[in-house]
């Protein structure tokens, strides 16, 4: 008798909510993008460079890679399977910079190897910075902007306006010389700072990105040890698109 007490009293309610235009939806289940691995290499001359992760990614995760090269440094080309998402030759004034990605399948292999069009050599060296996130779309590419600037021991940013509020921003600067980073602001972290010589001259690499939760114009400022001209960028990846969970209701 309980029981079919209690099953009138469920249909009761819902037939209540439905009457008063109330409706009842699955939620969504909601995971935030984080950081999983990264890893790095440079090159002083050579045809190719490489970086490798400690471990195999997991299949699902997003992975991009970040290739640069000093002034007037040979073209980079895009590795099988991977989606050219930024590219920046600036020619003799600046450094290059390109940024690619994919999404990790089954048994993805853990090093990434970028070559340089017509086995060229940049005569400055080459950098290459890999990182895996998980929760990133499988369609993840939002907004990026690059461009080059004059030298400056403050060395800033473009600035993207995002259009999801769940992103990860990750931000390069490419210093036409050997120097280091700090004091990032707007709360971006620093992942990788790393000057390289090169056959004739050195070039600097820095990486920093900022995970976010609400839709917004975004850049950031770091501060050099050493003033030099440079190329900077920023690129935005949006977070999956959350799934509703069964089970889970809210009103």
């Amino acid at each position: 008798m309980a029981r079919r007490v209690g099953s009138w009293a469920a249909r009761w309610i819902a037939a209540s909510l439905l009457c008063s235009g109330i409706m009842l939806y699955p939620s969504a289940a909601h995971a935030t993008i984080s950081l999983v691995r990264k890893a790095s290499g440079t090159i002083g001359g050579a045809t190719s460079m490489s970086a490798t992760f400690a471990a195999t990614p997991t299949q699902g995760d997003f992975l991009v890679c970040i290739g640069t090269t000093a002034t007037g440094g040979p073209k980079m080309m895009t590795p099988v399977g991977w989606n050219l998402a930024l590219e920046n030759y600036p020619g003799a004034s600046n450094s290059t910079i390109a940024v690619w990605w994919r999404i990790a399948g089954a048994s993805e292999p853990t090093t990434v190897t970028l070559n340089f069009e017509g086995g060229a050599q940049p005569t400055a060296g080459g950098s290459i910075w890999i990182a895996e996130y998980s929760s990133v779309d499988t369609n993840p590419l939002d907004k990026s902007s690059s461009t080059t600037a004059a030298a400056s021991t403050s060395q800033t940013s473009p600035s993207v306006t995002t259009t999801s509020a769940n992103e990860v921003l990750l931000v390069a600067f490419v210093a036409d010389g050997a120097t280091s980073y700090s004091a990032w602001t707007n709360s971006f972290t620093e992942e990788y700072d790393q000057w390289v010589n090169g056959t004739s001259t050195s070039h600097t690499l820095t990486v920093a990105d900022r995970i976010v939760s609400a839709t917004g114009t975004y850049s950031t400022t770091a501060t050099a040890a050493n003033s030099f001209s440079y190329t900077k960028m920023i690129i935005t990846f949006k977070e999956v698109t959350p799934a509703a969970s069964a089970g889970a209701w809210s009103f």
